[in-house]
């Protein structure tokens, strides 16, 4: 019998916490039951806006949990690179809804 490839350690960490979705494959307007997240530093946002994104800095998202509702999902914009996927695991470690868009 085949025995099953182990997974990889961050395969383990990172599949079950970050959930991708296409921008394309996601057709939702932006309300009560659903908000774009914003996780670039202050000066790349004020750069570069996000219109109807909440913005908070990834280095204040752990501080801001209470601010945001368990009830909406939360679509990560896909310009915070990596550091969407860390808000990702922050989120969803919080019980949040999350996606990442790509």
């Amino acid at each position: 019998p085949k025995t099953p490839k182990p997974q990889s350690f961050q395969n383990l960490l990172h599949d079950p916490l970050v959930r991708y979705v296409s921008r394309k494959d996601v057709s939702f307007s932006v309300g009560q039951s659903n908000a774009l997240l914003d996780i670039r530093s202050r000066s790349e946002f004020k750069f570069k806006p996000c219109p109807d994104c909440l913005h908070i800095p990834l280095t204040e998202l752990r501080g801001s949990l209470n601010l945001l509702d368990k009830s909406v999902t939360y679509y990560l914009t896909e310009n915070g690179g990596q550091r969407s996927d860390i808000a990702a695991h922050i989120l969803s470690q919080n019980q949040f809804k999350v996606f990442v868009l790509r």
